[in-house]
């Protein structure tokens, strides 16, 4: 089967974890606190097997999401083949003080070049990158999109003296002649708009961001959205600041039962839940 029939087949079927991130998130950095943080959402349906704490974790950790505590981090979006190794592989890059764009530049050169064996992928793949030079104070930051991602797709980045993030999503819903993708807009308006709290704090600005999306109504993830009203089914996120993770929320629904993986994770931030999951 040609690569791109594999790949779009393994979107459109929604049966198992190992099949795809199609999804959307953000990345940020809180230099003033030191912080790194990341907020995701996804349409993904995961057998009942796949639904343990362990499995969930390491569905996260070895495939959507690298942190090397006070250097960098990274969400890998797209094509699923080779994942684990492309986040182990960004783990090593950021730990050796690669910037945030000479990593994705590193990490599509890896997939190229050492794992063609088993298909290039690269070009059906999202990174989202962010790397900190604490001798300097300097924040690196960088997003790709490949260019056989889906059509309705994208991403973008942003900082002021303070904060800085990146953002991307693929699969998701659109307006007709929009210049810029309706999700990838919300995610950032929210980011950028939430100052309501003293000190601003960088989980509620990510927190936000999500919120933003729900709120607007009838977008996020366009197979969540057409089939069950909903803008995801899965979501997570995380703050850290060096080795210690201040916060870890994470929440998983059947799509069919129609609850939003959104405001399922704003309900555990809310509550400062324990246990900070809700796998259903």
């Amino acid at each position: 089967m040609h690569i791109l029939s594999k790949f779009i087949f393994s979107l459109l079927a929604l049966t198992s974890v190992t099949k795809a991130n199609a999804t959307f998130s953000i990345i940020a950095i809180d230099k003033m606190e030191g912080k790194f943080g990341a907020a995701f959402a996804s349409c993904i349906s995961l057998q009942e097997s796949e639904k343990s704490d362990e499995k969930i974790k390491s569905f996260i950790e070895d495939q959507l999401h690298v942190y090397v505590p006070g250097k960098g981090i990274m969400n890998l979006q797209g094509a699923v083949i080779n994942v684990n190794l492309l986040n182990s592989k960004a783990k090593d890059l950021i730990y050796n003080a690669k910037n945030a764009k000479e990593i994705i530049n590193d990490l599509i050169n890896y997939e190229e070049t050492v794992l063609t064996a088993n298909d290039n992928y690269s070009k059906f793949r999202q990174f989202l990158a962010l790397t900190f030079d604490s001798t300097k104070n300097i924040v690196y930051k960088n997003a790709y999109t490949g260019m056989d991602v889906n059509s309705h797709s994208g991403d973008l980045t942003g900082a002021n003296e303070r904060f800085a993030y990146v953002i991307a999503g693929n699969y998701l819903t659109q307006k007709d002649n929009s210049t810029q993708n309706d999700v990838i807009k919300a995610l950032s308006d929210g980011f950028e708009n939430e100052s309501k709290n003293q000190p601003v704090n960088l989980s509620d600005k990510l927190i936000a961001a999500l919120q933003n999306v729900k709120s607007l109504k009838n977008i996020g993830d366009i197979r969540c959205v057409s089939s069950y009203g909903t803008t995801s089914n899965f979501a997570f996120m995380r703050t850290y600041k060096g080795d210690e993770t201040l916060e870890n929320y994470v929440t998983y629904s059947n799509p069919s039962e129609q609850k939003d993986g959104i405001d399922s994770l704003i309900s555990l931030y809310n509550k400062k839940a324990i246990p900070k999951r809700s796998i259903n």
